[in-house]
């Protein structure tokens, strides 16, 4: 995958070669200073219909508790769970690792994600769950078996960069104490779209179609995407994963976060600073006409 290929040399020659023991594609959630204090607003059974964004008009200036800039959240209690902290609109940070093909696209693999989140004075953590994890144990149910963590992603403006993925997770929230498995999501499916950061222009959008997948914004998202989104993005950043998932609680160990009834959905925006297909080829070109020259300048001294 070109994301993990390296210019080695072989015989005089420069070459792809895998990066031995590379890791896949490592993104971080967006954060920016304009956003520090301010929280998207949730979709709720209160008539408020929020649009799970940050940026626009409806967002709500929060405690001085929030002062990390977070374009990711997730949202809870969306339909009735009760409990404090388990309801409201959690800011996020972190990271997570994907392993996936920049040239072409086509399947995909999430390796690692932890996310960390603040409600209010607390701290809550969301986990990838593997295969052989704790929190697949007969103790929580068991309901996750940390597969499949895959997807796809359709690499071009035409399939509008649509990515997709479903994989396990456990959340630890403040009730049990920190390093708890509180809420079990198995099969958590999340919908959007991963896009080459030089796309995000008015060329690049005319040229696709893109959506937030859980359709609560009523304005133009790819609008949004340019005038708000694009410029906080950090000058190193590749491409742009947005996604947005809703699902309802697998397993709980409490009835205050309820099993059947509450919903979890999430906001993310995240980036890479892996660098595009182009460039790594330019990046050999340039390896391989080096290598070539000095060979020939070599040549030229032993004559």
């Amino acid at each position: 995958m070109l994301a993990r290929l390296i210019v080695c040399v072989t015989m005089g020659v420069g070459v792809l070669c895998p990066a031995a023991g590379a890791a896949g594609i490592n993104f971080s959630l967006l954060t920016h200073a304009d956003n520090f204090h301010w929280l998207a607003q949730k979709a709720d059974s209160t008539g408020v219909y929020g649009d799970y964004l940050v940026q626009t008009t409806d967002d709500f200036e929060a405690s001085t508790l929030y002062p990390d800039g977070s374009f990711s959240f997730n949202f809870m209690d969306r339909d009735g769970m009760g409990g404090g902290y388990a309801t409201g609109v959690h800011p996020l940070t972190g990271t997570l690792e994907i392993d996936a093909d920049l040239a072409s696209g086509g399947n995909l693999a999430l390796e690692s994600l932890h996310f960390d989140g603040r409600a209010y004075a607390n701290a809550t953590d969301q986990y990838l769950v593997n295969p052989g994890d704790p929190a697949t144990g007969a103790a929580y149910g068991p309901c996750a078996d940390g597969s499949p963590n895959n997807g796809s992603w359709a690499a071009s403006a035409s399939s509008n960069w649509n990515f997709s993925l479903t994989f396990d997770w456990y959340y630890d929230v403040p009730y049990g104490g920190p390093g708890t498995i509180d809420m079990i999501f198995d099969d958590y499916a999340w919908e959007g779209f991963l896009i080459p950061v030089g796309e995000l222009t008015a060329a690049g959008m005319a040229a696709t179609v893109l959506e937030d997948p859980l359709g609560y914004y009523g304005g133009d998202f790819e609008a949004w995407l340019l005038d708000e989104v694009a410029p906080r993005l950090p000058g190193d950043a590749k491409y742009l994963l947005f996604v947005q998932g809703e699902a309802v609680v697998t397993w709980s160990q409490t009835t205050s976060l309820e099993t059947g009834t509450g919903i979890v959905g999430e906001t993310i925006l995240a980036y890479t600073t892996a660098p595009e297909p182009a460039t790594v080829a330019m990046l050999l070109a340039g390896a391989v006409w080096c290598i070539a020259a000095r060979r020939a300048r070599l040549a030229s001294k032993a004559g």
